[in-house]
């Protein structure tokens, strides 16, 4: 099942895109025995899930308790946070780098460039992305900010 987690993220990547806004709920401590069994999360892991949730809020439709959820169904847990955390890092980058304040379908595209290219080259990534808001220059850019190896989905059959 790895991976799972970059499964349910792309099937919300239609959602995302086409949402203009969206409500936040407030986010609240999550403990053990209030999410599903799996895998235990350590402390380390459940703040560092905890980080890059709180640098997607704005563009990502998963809860806390859902993302904690999704960990625990992990088989290789570090790893898919290593990636989320530099998936986090590429987009904090780029929303930095900008000059102006992003409106939210720009965030949005920003962070669906990053989970593809997090997956595929930075080229299948733009032949795949479907851009809407940014152009191929722009979306190049957000790409620029993304330097590790794709972890490409295994989907076992």
């Amino acid at each position: 099942m790895k991976n799972a987690f970059f499964l349910g993220s792309l099937l919300s990547l239609t959602v995302l895109i086409s949402c203009s806004s969206k409500e936040e709920s407030a986010s609240t401590e999550v403990t053990e025995s209030q999410t599903a069994s799996g895998n235990t999360l350590t402390d380390s892991q459940i703040e560092k899930i905890t980080e890059f949730h709180t640098a997607f809020a704005e563009v990502y439709d998963f809860t806390l308790e859902e993302t904690l959820k999704n960990f625990r169904g992990e088989a290789n847990v570090d790893s898919e946070i290593g990636v989320w955390m530099h998936m986090a890092e590429a987009y904090k980058n780029y929303i930095n780098s900008q000059p102006d304040d992003l409106d939210l379908n720009t965030k949005k595209e920003a962070y669906k460039l990053i989970l593809l290219r997090s997956m595929m080259s930075d080229e299948e990534t733009l032949e795949n992305a479907k851009l809407k808001v940014l152009s191929k220059e722009e979306a190049k850019e957000v790409l620029s900010h993304y330097n590790q190896k794709p972890d490409p989905l295994d989907v076992g059959v």
